[in-house]
Parts: C-alpha cells; structure tokens; sequence
C-alpha cells in the first residue's frame, strides 16, 4: 500500500512537472510573440517619424513661399499705388 501511495504520488509530481514544462514553453512562445510584437511597433513608429518629419518639411516649405507669395503681393500693391499716384498727379 505504501509503495502504491508512493507511485501515485510520483505519478502526479511528475505529471504536474510535464505541465509546467508545457506552460513554460508556451510562455517562452508568447514571449518571443510579444517581442517580436514590440519590434513591430518600433518599426512603425520610426516610419511614422519620418512621415511626419518629411510633411512637416514640405509644409515649412509651403510656407515660406507663401509668405515671400504675399511680400511679392505687397510690392506690387505698392507698385500699382505710386503708379497710380504717378498718374493722378500728371492728369491735374
């Protein structure tokens, strides 16, 4: 009876051990997918960075030509003005 105990309890050790060893790997699996995730995630991060830093570029382009856009606008505003000044002046 005592030996019958004795197996039984071996039995469920080692049966409790194969478990383990089983969620170990799964665990080491799930791990190497989480890693495996957060590369990704790296990469697409980096990705975006540069997306945005590349828009960001053309966008600061675009602005600066607006604004010498807007100072050209300017000049020729004055320009008309003086020459239409120019004219009022030579009609009286």
């Amino acid at each position: 009876m005592l030996v019958t105990v004795s197996e039984q309890c071996d039995q469920k050790i080692m049966a409790l051990r194969d478990e383990e060893k089983q969620e170990i790997v799964d665990l080491k699996k799930e791990n190497q997918r989480l890693y495996k995730r957060i590369d990704d995630l790296r990469q697409e991060q980096v990705s975006l960075q540069t997306q945005v830093r590349t828009q960001y570029k053309g966008f600061t382009f675009l602005s600066m030509k607006t604004l010498i856009l807007y100072k050209e606008l300017d000049t020729i505003s004055l320009v008309s003005n003086v020459i239409n000044s120019e004219r009022s002046s030579l009609r009286k």
